[in-house]
């Protein structure tokens, strides 16, 4: 692998030839579709000639109504602060930030919940409980059962929509996320949640013992995630088809 890498060019010249076959690429396209506002403003940075041609249609997710979804999750002041990560955790997903915000909970007040996959060499089972793989129709199961204070979605690079987030808000949960992509976009506009900073562990960790202690701020939080809605796949759907039809029909 090591001398396969060798023949890698040099990225920092190589980008802007890159940029330029796919720019002749999606150029022929009639409509460029993303689902949140951040990955438009990225891409009409790098390809201003194709700004009109994007739009965002956000993902349509259909969730059951759950009673009673916010009696149990506020933050223990006796017992340990549950944090439930869900997905498919890895270096880019926050892994390596995980275990440096654990490693600063030397009073062991913070407990961490794993489902999905994790990736062999983190050792994420090490910092906190594992509940192994999960589908996606039993997420609501698993909050229940887990009763966590937060949902963490601590990913270290911008996600272009997150499911994860819908997810957690859709069973009553705050999250605890980072200031990046679409994580930031969506939280900024539902205020569902806070904020910590991916590059200091230790003020992650503060910001989330702070969080805990401030049972008026949270219940706040709790209040606006009640109010969340979202997009269904049918409405979704109709979106995408009045966007196939308009251009069909010309």
């Amino acid at each position: 692998i090591g001398n396969e890498l060798n023949d890698l060019p040099n990225l920092k010249i190589f980008v802007k030839k890159w940029r330029n076959v796919v720019k002749n690429i999606l150029i022929k396209a009639n409509v460029l579709i993303t689902t949140s506002d951040i990955v438009k403003q990225i891409y009409s940075s790098v390809y201003p000639e194709l700004s009109e041609k994007i739009k965002v249609i956000e993902h349509g997710r259909d969730f059951k109504p759950i009673d009673d979804i916010t009696q149990f999750y506020e933050p223990p002041s006796t017992k340990p602060i549950k944090i439930l990560v869900p997905g498919n955790i890895n270096i880019a997903k926050g892994g390596e930030l995980i275990k440096n915000i654990k490693k600063e909970d030397k009073n062991s007040k913070l407990e961490f919940h794993f489902i999905g996959s994790l990736q062999s060499n983190l050792r994420l089972q090490n910092y906190g409980i594992y509940h192994g793989p999960y589908k996606r129709e039993d997420f609501n199961k698993l909050v229940n059962d887990i009763k966590p204070s937060f949902i963490g979605i601590f990913s270290i690079c911008p996600e272009t929509y997150c499911h994860t987030l819908s997810e957690a808000w859709s069973c009553g949960v705050p999250v605890l996320t980072t200031k990046l992509g679409a994580q930031e976009e969506r939280l900024n506009k539902t205020g569902g949640g806070w904020f910590i900073d991916h590059k200091n562990p230790l003020k992650a960790y503060k910001k989330i013992i702070k969080i805990a202690n401030s049972p008026k701020e949270y219940n706040q939080v709790i209040k606006k995630i009640e109010k969340i809605t979202f997009k269904s796949t049918e409405e979704m759907a109709n979106e995408y088809k009045n966007i196939y039809s308009s251009h069909l029909t010309k």
